[in-house]
C-alpha cells in the first residue's frame, strides 16, 4: 500500500502575517474596553505561566474566556467569525494558494497545524483555499459562559503527537513550512523544510540545527 505524502504548514506566521490569537485579543479588547477588568482578574495566572515555563494552555483559556463570557455559544461563535472576516485578506500570504496547488498535482495532502485555536484556524484556511485539507490545532471547548482551550497547547513536540493522533503513523513527511524556531521538531521530520520570512533570530536557531538544509520564502501579504 502506498503511504500518502503530506506538505505540513504552521499557519501564525507562516500562512498569514500576524499571531491569530494576538488579533483576536486586540480586536475583542476594541470592540468591548471593558474585559480588560476580566483580564485583569487572571494576571496571576499570565505571570506563574511565564515563570513556571507552564502549558499555555491556562493562560490563553484565561484570555479567550474574558473575551467570550456572557455571550451565547452562538454569538461567541458569530464574534469569532466577524473578527477573522474582518483581516484574514490582509494577513494572508498570496504566495500559499499557489504552492499549494503546485503540491496537490504532486499528490501531496495538505495539513495546516497550529497551536491557535482549532475552530479559527479552520475559519482562516476555508476562506482562502479551496482544496481538501486537514486541521490540527488547539481544541476549544465551552466552559462557565465563555470559549476555553479543551487540549494541550498544540505546540513544539506536541504538534507531532497531534499529528500522529490524527493521521497515524503510516505517512511520509515531505514538506514542512514554518517561521518559528518552535516547528523545528517537527521541520526535523520533513525531507524538504521551507522557513517563511523567518526573522534573523530564528533564522540563526534555524541554521544551528539544520546547517544550511533548508529554503528561505519570503513571501508577502497584501
Amino acid at each position: 500500500m502506498k503511504l500518502q505524502e503530506y506538505a505540513f504548514f504552521d499557519v501564525d506566521g507562516t500562512v498569514i502575517s500576524k499571531d491569530s490569537f494576538r488579533l483576536i485579543l486586540k480586536e475583542g479588547l476594541r470592540l468591548q474596553p471593558w474585559r480588560v477588568l476580566l483580564l485583569a482578574l487572571f494576571l496571576p495566572v499570565f505571570f506563574v505561566t511565564v515563570l513556571l515555563r507552564l502549558d499555555k494552555k491556562y493562560a490563553k483559556s484565561c484570555t479567550l474566556w474574558s473575551l467570550t463570557v456572557f455571550k451565547s455559544r452562538k454569538e461567541a461563535i458569530q464574534f469569532l467569525d466577524k473578527v477573522v472576516d474582518s483581516w484574514i485578506d490582509k494577513i494572508w500570504f498570496q504566495e500559499v494558494n499557489d504552492e499549494i496547488a503546485e503540491l496537490r498535482k504532486q499528490g501531496y495532502g495538505i495539513c495546516f497545524v497550529s497551536a491557535s485555536g482549532q475552530f479559527w484556524v479552520r475559519k482562516m484556511v476555508a476562506a482562502k483555499v479551496s482544496v481538501p485539507f486537514v486541521i490540527i490545532g488547539s481544541k476549544l471547548g465551552f466552559f462557565a459562559g465563555g470559549i476555553i482551550f479543551r487540549s494541550k497547547n498544540c505546540y513544539e513536540i506536541e504538534k507531532l503527537h497531534r499529528i500522529h493522533e490524527r493521521l497515524g503513523h503510516d505517512l511520509l513527511w515531505r514538506h514542512g513550512y514554518s517561521d518559528h524556531p518552535a516547528d523545528i521538531p517537527m521541520l526535523d521530520r520533513c525531507e524538504k523544510r521551507h522557513l517563511i520570512s523567518p526573522t534573523p533570530h530564528h533564522l540563526e536557531q534555524f541554521e544551528k540545527r539544520f546547517t544550511g538544509h533548508y529554503q528561505v520564502r519570503n513571501w508577502q501579504a497584501k
